[in-house]
C-alpha cells in the first residue's frame, strides 16, 4: 500500500494493525516469512533449477491421509442481511505457529511428524500411521460453542485417527488465559489446556508445551 512518508509517496507493506487483537502473532509469523523467503532464495542461488525444486518442495508425501499446509491468516468478509463485515481471523496464525513449534520439536525425533487432517495438528507415529498427540486450536476462553465444539471433536479425532494412549491438547491464545474458567471441565475428561502467543506455548501454570510432550519426545 502507498502511505506518505514526510511528503514522498512510498510502498510499504501492512504487516499488522495497532489494534489487532492477534498482533504479536501476526509479527511473529511476518519475521518467520521473511526467513523463510530468505532461505528459499539462498538454496536456489547455491543449487540448480532441478535442486531448487526440491529445496522448495518441503511436503511430505509419505502418507496420503495426512497434510502438512498452513492455515489461512488474514481476514475473511461474511454477508449479514445486506451489511458487508470483515473480522480479524484468528485461527490461522495460531495454528501455524503451533506447527512451526511441534516441528521444532520432532527434529531430533525421526519417528514422529507433523501432520493434518480433519484435526488442526497431530504428532503422528510414522510406523503406525497414528496420531500420537492431537491438537485442537480455538480462540474462545468462554465457555461458547467452539469450547463445546472442542471437546467433542477432540474425543471423535481421537477415536478416528488416535490410540486409547493418544494425548488430547486445546490450544487458546495465551490473551485469553485470564479468562478460561473452563479448566476443570476439560482436566476431568484428560483434555490438557495450553496457551500460546508468538510462538510460545505454556500452560496455565507455566510449564512448557515441551515439557507437557515429554512423555513422547
Amino acid at each position: 500500500m502507498e502511505i506518505d512518508d514526510d511528503g514522498r509517496a512510498t510502498d510499504v507493506i501492512a504487516v499488522s494493525s495497532t489494534n489487532s487483537p492477534s498482533i504479536a502473532n501476526d509479527i511473529a509469523e511476518f519475521l518467520f516469512k521473511v526467513k523463510r523467503l530468505k532461505e528459499l532464495r539462498k538454496a536456489e542461488l547455491e543449487s540448480d533449477a532441478e535442486g531448487s525444486d526440491d529445496a522448495l518442495d518441503d511436503e511430505d508425501e509419505s502418507g496420503a491421509k495426512w497434510r502438512e499446509q498452513e492455515e489461512f491468516e488474514g481476514s475473511k468478509t461474511y454477508t449479514p442481511s445486506s451489511d458487508t463485515c470483515e473480522y480479524q481471523y484468528l485461527h490461522g496464525p495460531l495454528c501455524n505457529a503451533l506447527h512451526r513449534k511441534l516441528d521444532e520439536l520432532v527434529d531430533r525425533h525421526p519417528e514422529l511428524r507433523v501432520g493434518k487432517h480433519r484435526v488442526d495438528l497431530a504428532l503422528v507415529d510414522r510406523a503406525t500411521d497414528k496420531a500420537r498427540v492431537i491438537f485442537e486450536v480455538k480462540t474462545s476462553a468462554s465457555m461458547s460453542t467452539q469450547l463445546y465444539t472442542a471437546f467433542g471433536q477432540l474425543a471423535y479425532y481421537r477415536h478416528c485417527f488416535g490410540s486409547a494412549d493418544t494425548k488430547l491438547i486445546l490450544v487458546l491464545p495465551a490473551s485469553t488465559a485470564s479468562d478460561f474458567a473452563a479448566a476443570e471441565f476439560f482436566a476431568q475428561a484428560n483434555i490438557q489446556v495450553v496457551f500460546g502467543e508468538a510462538g510460545v506455548f505454556e500452560s496455565s501454570k507455566g510449564e512448557s508445551l515441551e515439557e507437557m510432550l515429554s512423555s513422547i519426545l
